[in-house]
């Protein structure tokens, strides 16, 4: 798994843990109670936005960024899942440099391209995370802080 699927990935997984652990809060409990309510519209909001969320979250991780060596002899183009997708050396580059040294422009230009692509996917994903998943993990992590005083307590901590 490429680093942009993977935390697309980590998202969804933790806003399906988040939400089926709100679903099942209210289990263990007769009735409904008005937090039970809240808690399961939080997490039906966002299951939803999810799909939206990962949807544009591929779309990101195929932007292409280009990348240059310092000389502009070589330019590279890839996308955040680290693929190669295009490649140029400029015309007379090839008696520029010798072949460890040209290896050595390739290597380095590519990974900094690359480093490039996955930051700033990075960083248009975090801003797109959607509001109901930020709530809902707010809303798991008060659970867990309740839970574990409420532990704290019985145990005499």
């Amino acid at each position: 798994m490429t680093e942009p699927d993977s935390a697309v990935s980590d998202v969804a997984s933790d806003a399906a843990y988040a939400a089926a652990f709100i679903a099942n809060m209210g289990a263990t409990v007769p009735t409904k109670t008005m937090r039970d309510v809240h808690y399961e519209d939080v997490a039906a909001a966002a299951l939803a936005a999810m799909e939206d969320f990962e949807q544009a979250a591929i779309r990101l991780a195929k932007v292409p960024v280009t990348g240059r060596s310092r000389d502009g002899r070589v330019v590279v183009q890839v996308n955040a899942a680290g693929e190669v997708l295009a490649f140029h050396l400029r015309h007379g580059t090839l008696r520029w440099y010798d072949s460890a040294t040209l290896g050595d422009v390739v290597t380095r230009t590519l990974r900094q391209a690359q480093e490039q692509a996955r930051g700033r996917y990075q960083q248009e994903v975090d801003a797109l995370v959607p509001r109901e998943i930020v709530e809902c993990q707010q809303v798991v992590q008060e659970a867990l802080d309740r839970a574990a005083l409420i532990d704290g307590t019985a145990t005499g901590s």
